[in-house]
């Protein structure tokens, strides 16, 4: 059980309702040139691309607030009888944002309008929250390796990739990568298991395996400090919004390559080597418009990658010529055995072949094989305006990832990985607006997360009886001999994840009472985790020398098959885990005074039992 309380009262000029997720919020004060308030004044808020407007009407404070806005630009008109008409063009919303508008009449003829045609400060003055928003202009203008929009959350302040990169290295603040929220489209993405997003789902090697389409992502924030009604993770809110369909249709097509023809070599790959691959192929599109003009939108987008890329890496293997050391020769080990009574295992014999080329001085040697990857990434969204006080939307995503990888150094291309990773993310929501001061929004999300890591040889036939007899779990057993790269490949894998489910449902209520800006909700999450981690299920043999007699080197007890140890998994580690996660929250914005804004919240979270089967 964790509470949350936050008051802090900070020199703002806004009653402050936070946004959840990906939608904002427009709000501000109507009054005359003399600072009165004008109670009744109708206030239309117009989305310009897609020409849908929301009426509202101040309350008896002159203050408004439209709320659950789709991310975009927007005009705000207000007009009260016996006043110009007042209209603010070009007003930027972003994702999760709120952007005050105060709208100061004129005395005059209805028949004059004033229009403001001036942006909004950069400074946000609306909330106590830290972060920022980074817009789709600027992710698709800046290098961006992969297409994955994570990269660029480091441009944030207190956000870092520790050295060595990779997809876990991901911290804000000095905390745990997996302590990072992130939501997509207003609800969690995050992945039951490992805590890491599910449309950007982490890879075991390169950058994240599924990619969510930067061509679909209208803009995305990061939050630090966030209101009482972001939760269950001490790190960064990082809150994705989509693209939605306009009036007028829009889209996109791409397509990156590279090749290594005009790459030089490393330092790790000199002449006489063959050159390491490195094959680029990154293409998609994107494409949104109308259905019913003003009523209904469509948007979609698919994104596919394809690459292959080279390692180039040492290993350590037995050498094949005689130099007098039994604890690097082959030969020479063999000969100390026979001098000492004892013959070389025909199993050891067998084995020996998976060694490969064997050096013939020296046991390091330049090996490698390339990292090949195909990743084909769907999203689609449906935006439906009903009326003023009713609007639904819905969106789904799909990411297909298969990968072999040498994900450490392996002697044989058949020790490989195979990696394959599928995440689906489903979202709906509805906004129910039934006055000015009243707003409720019904979010529930589905996402199902599978993630498979198995050695490339679990089918291959090998003359050795090892006595596993599951399936998965085929393949050469782990071997290792002291000083030497290992046979077999990995020994934690095969591991298996998923299918993972979460299912998500968030209902969030506004309200708006002279200077309290009142939000209070609840969700409800339901966890389901299946995976199992088959750590030495083909086996594990090692050889540490002084077995085969006293005195003998890790090479002459392999050869003559006397190992030091050897384990193998007894039972099934494959777990179901389940757990019920409750949350509730309010938050008062209370607007002491003009330059003066109180926000206070309070958040309780309940993490029930973790039920395994």
């Amino acid at each position: 059980v964790s509470i949350l309380i936050v008051a802090l009262a900070t020199l703002l000029g806004a009653v402050q309702l936070r946004a959840q997720g990906s939608n904002g919020r427009i709000m501000g004060a109507v009054t005359d040139q003399s600072g009165g308030n004008i109670v009744g004044a109708s206030v239309t808020i117009t989305d310009v691309q897609r020409g849908i407007p929301k009426n509202l009407t101040t309350d008896q404070d002159g203050e408004y607030v439209a709320v659950d806005l789709t991310p975009g630009t927007y005009t705000v008109r207000v007009e009260s009888k016996g006043f110009k008409i007042f209209e603010g063009q070009n007003i930027l919303l972003e994702v999760g944002k709120e952007v005050r508008v105060d709208a100061v009449l004129q005395t005059g003829s209805t028949n004059e309008t004033v229009t403001v045609t001036e942006e909004i400060p950069m400074v946000d003055t609306t909330t106590t929250t830290l972060g920022g928003t980074i817009s789709n202009e600027i992710i698709n203008d800046l290098p961006l390796n992969g297409r994955n929009y994570q990269n660029l959350l480091t441009l944030r302040p207190g956000t870092m990739v520790y050295p060595g990169g990779g997809p876990w290295t991901q911290s804000t603040n000095g905390i745990r990568p997996e302590d990072t929220s992130y939501i997509v489209d207003g609800l969690s993405n995050d992945e039951a298991f490992m805590g890491l997003s599910v449309t950007n789902a982490a890879a075991v090697a390169g950058d994240a395996a599924t990619l969510l389409p930067i061509d679909a992502i209208q803009e995305f924030n990061t939050q630090v400090n966030p209101k009482a009604e972001f939760g269950w993770k001490p790190g960064a809110i990082t809150s994705v919004g989509l693209k939605s369909g306009t009036n007028d249709i829009h889209g996109s097509a791409y397509a990156f390559g590279r090749a290594d023809s005009f790459d030089a070599r490393n330092y790790f790959n000199p002449v006489g080597t063959p050159k390491t691959p490195v094959e680029l192929e990154q293409f998609g599109g994107s494409a949104g418009g109308k259905i019913i003009r003003d009523k209904l939108f469509y948007f979609g987008a698919f994104e596919a990658q394809r690459y292959t890329v080279g390692n180039s890496l040492q290993v350590n293997i037995p050498t094949s010529a005689a130099i007098g050391n039994p604890g690097q020769s082959i030969p020479d080990a063999a000969a100390d055995l026979t001098a000492h009574g004892i013959s070389v295992s025909p199993l050891s014999q067998y084995l020996l072949q998976f060694y490969g080329p064997n050096a013939t001085s020296g046991k390091t040697v330049g090996n490698g094989f390339p990292n090949s990857n195909s990743s084909k990434n769907l999203l689609g969204k449906v935006d439906y305006h009903l009326n003023d006080q009713h609007s639904i939307s819905g969106s789904y995503f799909f990411g297909n990832d298969t990968l072999l990888a040498e994900d450490a150094p392996e002697l044989q291309p058949q020790f490989e990985t195979k990696i394959h990773s599928r995440a689906q993310a489903a979202a709906g929501h509805w906004a129910w607006s039934p006055n000015s001061q009243w707003s409720n929004e019904l979010r529930a999300g589905y996402t199902r997360y599978t993630l498979t890591i198995i050695p490339n040889n679990t089918n291959i036939k090998y003359n050795i009886n090892t006595g596993v007899t599951n399936p998965v779990l085929g393949g050469l057993p782990n071997i290792r001999i002291d000083g030497f790269t290992e046979l077999g490949g990995f020994h934690n894998f095969p591991k298996l994840v998923g299918p993972d489910n979460v299912y998500d449902v968030i209902d969030q209520v506004s309200h708006l009472v002279g200077k309290h800006g009142f939000k209070f909700g609840g969700e409800i999450r339901d966890d389901k985790v299946h995976q199992g981690t088959f750590r030495a299920g083909r086996g594990r043999i090692r050889f540490k020398g002084n077995h085969a007699f006293a005195g003998a080197t890790p090479l002459e007890d392999f050869l003559a098959g006397d190992p030091a140890n050897a384990a193998v998994l007894a039972g099934d580690p494959t777990r179901n885990v389940t757990q019920w996660l409750y949350a509730g929250f309010a938050q008062d914005d209370w607007r002491i005074k003009k330059n003066v804004t109180l926000n206070l919240g309070l958040r309780y979270e309940y993490q029930g039992c973790l039920l395994y089967t």
